[in-house]
């Protein structure tokens, strides 16, 4: 359940800034 909640969270950086998606993604 933990990690649900941790990718919720992590879409929602990556709506408020693609480029913090982008750095974890990278």
């Amino acid at each position: 359940m933990e990690r649900k909640l941790f990718l919720g969270q992590f879409l929602i950086w990556c709506r408020m800034g693609i480029r913090y998606c982008s750095t974890y993604l990278d």
